[in-house]
């Protein structure tokens, strides 16, 4: 009965966003408690508090490019569309326009520079993490950071299990970007 609903809930993600759930159905059938782990472990990045939207989502977007330049940051774009984030910021952060990205949001843009030089060790980061600490507060600051660990493992996990795939582009609107995931951007 459990294998069912396991299932039927990973085949209704696969429907709602175009995003195949084979490796967590290897998970599941080699060992459910790894399965329930992993989830545990990926819901780290599931609260948003009060952390606002488009700094949430950019967060997230460029941890999962740190890691993956396939289906993972398609899913996280499209989850960040569906939750109202404009095309616009997406693509000015996926085409590295950090020009438009601070005139669009500048508190995307200082989430999306802060996560980026965070996952590449650059060591301008210290700067940023204090002002993502002022500009966030103590606990949006954290929300950041866990949001943006918690959807890197997905890449991880699927690459070490063989299911990671090669690089596609992101589509944004109608926008097609075809994205680099390690930009030495400034």
């Amino acid at each position: 009965m459990l294998d069912v609903l396991i299932d039927k809930a990973l085949t209704a993600f696969e429907r709602r966003w175009s995003y195949a759930m084979d490796y967590a159905r290897q998970i599941w059938r080699t060992r459910r408690m790894d399965f329930v782990r992993f989830n545990l472990a990926t819901g780290l990045g599931g609260a948003r508090g009060d952390l606002p939207l488009a700094p949430w989502h950019l967060a997230r977007l460029a941890a999962v490019l740190h890691e993956d330049c396939g289906p993972c940051a398609q899913l996280v774009a499209d989850m960040a569309l569906a939750q109202g984030v404009p095309p616009v910021v997406l693509q000015a952060a996926l085409t590295h326009d950090l020009g438009s990205l601070a005139s669009l949001d500048a508190d995307a843009a200082l989430a999306w520079d802060f996560v980026r030089a965070w996952t590449a060790r650059r060591p301008h980061v210290e700067g940023l993490r204090e002002q993502c600490q002022r500009r966030f507060g103590a606990r949006g600051f954290q929300t950041l950071v866990l949001a943006a660990m918690g959807v890197r493992l997905y890449p991880q996990v699927k690459l070490a299990l063989g299911y990671a795939q090669t690089c596609q582009r992101v589509v944004v609107g109608h926008q097609v970007i075809a994205p680099n995931p390690h930009d030495e951007h400034r």
